[in-house]
């Protein structure tokens, strides 16, 4: 869910100064670069065209989507998102380890952290994809849907992320794919860029999700209490933003998606997807049986709007 992987550059909370001295800075930040025209900046942000009304399947690129998610060794995935090599510290702070480096070909800093949540595997990894709470915890989130695939297991996810009034609201269509590992008891989505038609909505600005992975795995020695959450992303708001103030306004990223999904976990609400049960529970069985492939309400939930 992109609000665990939330663009969240302009919260006065992500750094030790006033509201006032951010968007100080950020009127200078825009001026000496260079772009700041005339005009106001929510009107020359960003040019993009209309919303087109309505949709057709032509209009949409054919794009092949697997019904179940692929199962398949997710350890050498994890162990990865664990090392530190040309990575650097940015956080360490309740039980959380933040980094960040740089992205060749980018001038967009590439995040990850990991730490512990107190919740069972299957119930943090049923909160990511869980489309009616999203809001809860993904800090201005709008709507979250999906608008095509087959979800939970191979989909098209659209979020509508509100931003302040000088602003444009930026939106993202991502390619959702999940993997399983019921071997090591993990749950995995990776994220990635679509060419997908789906309309824009003018006048916000179209970002991308340039790549993520949310890696979700049972502790071995709490395995039914407690779960440690990996993630990795690289994500551009686009628009006229400059880069180093994005990557400024990204460092809170990892504590700030791991907290929220900590609180979030702690609700007495949240409940296992039956897909994810369904999915390792099979596991247990031979080989021959499979998971329950998901129903017409799984594959087709409602849209979120705060």
């Amino acid at each position: 869910m992109l609000d665990t992987l939330k663009l969240k550059y302009w919260a006065d909370s992500y750094i030790p100064f006033n509201l006032a001295d951010v968007w100080i800075l950020f009127g200078l930040s825009m001026f000496l670069t260079g772009l700041i025209s005339s005009l106001p900046t929510w009107a020359t942000e960003a040019q993009i065209p209309t919303a087109q009304t309505t949709t057709n399947s032509t209009q949409k690129t054919q794009l092949s989507f697997s019904a179940r998610p692929e199962i398949t060794d997710l350890l050498p995935i994890v162990s990865s998102m664990k090392q530190q090599n040309n990575w650097d510290l940015i956080i360490q702070a309740d039980g959380i380890l933040g980094y960040k480096k740089d992205v060749q070909g980018s001038d967009i800093h590439a995040l990850k952290g990991f730490g512990e949540v107190n919740a069972p595997f299957e119930r943090v990894a049923s909160i990511i994809i869980d489309e009616d709470n999203a809001s809860d915890w993904i800090e201005d989130l709008v709507v979250s849907k999906v608008v095509g695939g087959s979800f939970p297991a191979d989909y098209i996810e659209y979020n509508h992320i509100e931003t302040p009034f000088i602003l444009n609201d930026r939106e993202f269509v991502s390619r959702v794919r999940m993997k399983i590992d019921p071997a090591h008891k993990i749950v995995a989505y990776f994220y990635t860029p679509t060419d997908f038609s789906y309309p824009i909505h003018e006048p916000w600005v179209r970002g991308e999700l340039t790549y993520s992975v949310i890696a979700v795995q049972a502790m071995p020695d709490a395995v039914t209490t407690k779960s440690i959450v990996y993630s990795e992303f690289q994500g551009d708001p686009k628009g006229n933003v400059p880069k180093w103030l994005v990557n400024w306004f990204q460092t809170s990223w990892p504590k700030d998606t791991l907290l929220s999904l900590r609180k979030e976990a702690a609700k007495s609400k949240v409940a296992v997807h039956p897909f994810i049960a369904s999915a390792f529970a099979a596991s247990s069985q031979p080989a021959s049986q499979t998971f329950r492939q998901p129903t017409s309400s799984d594959s087709n939930p409602p849209d979120l709007k705060r």
